[in-house]
């Protein structure tokens, strides 16, 4: 049940983003997971999504598993959700997510993320990092850009300590490129001889593939269950692509 009501927090399906394209994959550990991901527009007119407004991208990951690690995952669904009209950059937006998760903690608990936010307008992407393995920005040419611009962004998890301020980084991204946000379930999945996938086995995996998302999540995937050769996975793992249209 918890199980249930947990995948029902997530996209049903991916919204129609003016020259992006979207897919995400998502796999628990247990039946109940700790990883999130999202994407909320911030502009509305009469309720309705504006396509060409901005619009938000999440990734997260609550420490632990199972029902714990599901109810805290749950708890930043709703503090996304309810920030996301007021006027904020990626920085207020997780300041404001690790404000309530620090006075309402569950247990020790605490969660990693990666926050941005992209204007269909400018192709401008603004994001800001808690502790979250960054991205990897995928040039056309099937070229990995391991950008400072991601790298340099530090943070301290959501939800550990109050008042922390987080800095914002920007790019604006060019058609071709795509981004690809994922949890440390699948860099750290680690195969029957203990060596892990890391970043590099995504970036490998990527190589014969057209950088569309449909294909990078079917990709990395696939290369992660040949890279686990029949291992079960010790964590949940979470992949989430954007492609700039060309």
């Amino acid at each position: 049940e918890i199980a249930r009501i947990q995948r029902s927090l997530l996209p049903h399906e991916m919204p129609t983003i003016p020259g992006l394209s979207l897919a995400a994959s998502y796999e628990t550990f247990d039946r109940a997971g700790g990883d999130y991901y999202d994407v909320l527009p911030l502009k509305r007119h009469g309720g309705i999504p504006d396509p060409d407004g901005p619009w938000a991208f999440i990734m997260a990951d609550a420490s632990g598993h199972g029902p714990a690690a599901a109810v805290v995952m749950a708890m930043v669904h709703a503090l996304f959700h309810s920030y996301a009209e007021r006027p904020h950059s990626p920085a207020e937006f997780l300041e404001h997510i690790n404000e309530n998760l620090q006075s309402h903690r569950v247990g020790y608990s605490f969660v990693t993320a990666f926050l941005a936010i992209y204007d269909p307008t400018t192709r401008k992407l603004s994001f800001a990092n808690a502790g979250h393995p960054p991205p990897i920005l995928m040039e056309p040419g099937q070229e990995f850009m391991n950008t400072d611009r991601f790298h340099d962004l530090g943070g301290i998890p959501l939800g550990i300590e109050k008042n922390v301020k987080y800095e914002v980084g920007e790019m604006t991204l060019k058609p071709g490129q795509s981004v690809v946000f994922y949890t440390d379930g699948i860099i750290e999945s680690t195969g029957p001889g203990g060596e892990m996938f890391r970043v590099e086995g995504i970036e490998e995996a990527l190589r014969p593939c057209n950088a569309k998302p449909d294909c990078v999540t079917l990709v990395v995937i696939d290369a992660l269950k040949t890279h686990e050769a029949g291992m079960r996975s010790r964590d949940d793992q979470t992949l989430l692509a954007m492609h700039l249209e060309v």
